[in-house]
């Protein structure tokens, strides 16, 4: 293929896979770009949009970008035990700097499958010369039913997928095809492992385990090989451990001793985060499945595919098939949890290795069901091989008739189509999207030009729930800490928080919402509040005329901060507060 017609082909293949992904957020771009993110229950959009504009902001100010005290003020967060995407926020820095940060996670959100898709296409390369059985391919590991699964709550560091087969490229070269220079396809293999860590740990993890295994059985299989090439596989390993570490230094260190991390389980109920096997082809399992199920779901004729590869044993890629086939029973086996069960209550009692597993340090919050990631990666690889044989095989056969090379591609592809129909046919495209509006008030220059530093406590307070503010907060730059924040915190206890615990402050603010509270508070709980108040180092105070007792909040609060406010934008702000008198 000539440089000219593989650059077409390629640019075909992006603008394809980038169609879908704007067909996937169609609400988004037809209504009013920049003001417009997913529906979700919980407030993880709000929060990938606030990792956005954090980069930005420590990098301009100075500050450490992997921890924040711009929410949960005075105490921070530890962004490295967080979802923060860190790699894709400073990559996406010049676009949120100039649009802002919704419209980054908007253009994000498009581009996180597409981009996955395209790069899978390109590795995939490699391994078959059939483009249109690649773009399949390549189409279902970026727009896999997981992935449209997670990017419906705006999930970007685990939908942006363009690592893992690049990983998979490097240790091809680095074990099995022996291209290059151990040492600088080992230094390569670092910068993306890196990258990788700084945009989700867990699924660095995931490529990791895989990855051993694979390296394992390949070295079980040819023992002799694995003799003659140890050298060069560890000089590989070597120096990308090398490379990732010296990256990596620091934001290791915060991840293992630094400030604000947590230990314990986030989920209450991890097991509903896991593979059953009915879900492989067959997800819906009753009125209360849990969504996730669709995250596990392959499909009957993909499953087919892979099976009559691995059956395929005069197949010339037979090797391959066998090697995906079993690390595709590994990926399984973790995504499956702690015990094997056929549905989710069918058990068939087999225990599982994510038993050891979920007991680690820094794994314990790896959910089981994300080892999916890697099965869909090996999956279309045996796809695209499979696709792209079967097209040899049926030219092979019409040799010598008129257009023999377009009808075996054609029934090759159609055969692909039909083999990709059903998890297509389960996405339930476009995404539902809503308008987000920032209150005045927090447009206002009041606020846009607070001091640094500044604390500032709103109503309604925030929480996983209503994470809103985080987004008003990001629009404007983040001129200010706030109390509050949605993110996991050290709790004192077993399990980290997500958001403020009950306290006298979120104990008024919800009486407030709910309309539980009079014109005054007892001496003993305005006490409480004042000196919460002082403990949280608050300077500003906002509230919103929202809820059912607005009014009855504001002589409160007045009542406490010993002065009246200021009516802004239809809110009631006390800025600039003294400490002195919070403490009194």
């Amino acid at each position: 293929m000539s440089g000219v017609r593989r650059a077409g082909t390629v640019l075909t293949a992006a603008v394809a896979y980038l169609a879908v992904g704007v067909v996937a957020w169609w609400h988004v771009w037809s209504g009013a770009p920049g003001h417009t993110i997913t529906s979700s229950g919980w407030g993880d959009p709000a929060q990938q949009i606030w990792y956005l504009a954090w980069v930005p902001h420590a990098l301009a100010n100075g500050l450490d970008p992997f921890v924040t005290h711009a929410m949960f003020a005075p105490g921070g967060v530890n962004l490295m035990v967080n979802s923060s995407i860190l790699f894709p926020a400073l990559v996406a820095t010049p676009l949120t700097l100039l649009a802002g940060p919704v419209v980054a996670f908007n253009v994000l959100v498009v581009l996180a499958p597409a981009a996955s898709a395209l790069v899978c296409f390109l590795v995939f390369s490699r391994y078959s010369d059939f483009a249109f059985g690649r773009w399949l391919a390549g189409l279902f590991y970026g727009f896999s039913p997981f992935v449209l699964n997670d990017l419906a709550d705006g999930h970007l560091h685990m939908t942006l997928l363009v690592f893992p087969p690049l990983v998979l490229a490097l240790l091809d070269d680095l074990v099995v095809s022996q291209r290059g220079s151990p040492l600088r396809r080992g230094v390569l293999l670092g910068l993306v492992l890196a990258a990788q860590a700084l945009t989700s740990l867990e699924v660095l993890l995931i490529v990791a385990v895989v990855s051993a295994a694979g390296i394992a059985l390949m070295a079980l299989r040819h023992p002799a090989e694995a003799a003659r090439r140890w050298r060069r596989v560890a000089t590989g390993l070597v120096s990308a451990g090398a490379t990732s570490g010296l990256l990596l230094a620091w934001p290791i260190w915060v991840l293992a001793r630094g400030p604000r991390r947590y230990r314990g389980s986030v989920f209450t109920s991890p097991e509903s985060y896991v593979m059953w096997l009915k879900a492989l082809v067959w997800p819906k399992a009753g009125p209360a499945a849990h969504p996730e199920l669709w995250a596990a779901y392959v499909g009957i004729p993909l499953v087919a595919v892979l099976l009559v590869a691995l059956a395929w044993r005069r197949s010339p890629h037979a090797g391959l098939y066998r090697l995906c086939g079993a690390l595709v029973v590994v990926g399984l086996v973790f995504a499956a949890g702690r015990t094997l069960h056929v549905t989710p209550r069918l058990s068939t009692g087999i225990p599982l290795p994510d038993r050891v597993l979920a007991r680690l340090p820094f794994v314990e919050n790896l959910l089981p069901v994300r080892f999916m990631i890697a099965v869909d990666l090996l999956v279309a690889l045996v796809f695209a091989v499979a696709l792209g044989e079967v097209r040899d095989r049926l030219q092979g056969r019409l040799r010598g008739r008129i257009a023999s090379a377009a009808i075996g591609s054609a029934i090759a592809g159609a055969v692909g189509v039909v083999a990709l129909a059903p998890p297509v046919l389960g996405a339930r495209l476009p995404y539902p999207t809503r308008t987000i509006a920032v209150p005045a008030v927090y447009r206002s220059a009041a606020l846009t030009r607070l001091a640094p530093g500044s604390v500032l406590l709103a109503y309604p307070v925030m929480n996983g729930f209503a994470a809103d503010p985080l987004i008003w907060q990001a629009e404007q730059q983040i001129p200010y800490d706030m109390v509050a924040g949605y993110a996991f915190i050290p709790s004192g206890g077993p399990h980290p928080l997500g958001s403020l615990p009950p306290s006298p402050v979120t104990d008024l603010f919800g009486d407030a919402d709910i309309g539980l509270i009079g014109p005054s508070l007892p001496p003993a709980r305005a006490a409480a509040v004042r000196r919460q108040l002082a403990s949280l180092e608050v300077s500003d105070v906002v509230v919103l005329d929202r809820g059912r007792r607005p009014g009855d909040l504001v002589r409160i609060l007045t009542s406490i901060l010993g002065r009246s406010p200021r009516h802004l934008d239809g809110a009631y702000v006390w800025l600039r507060l003294r400490p002195p008198a919070l403490g009194s």
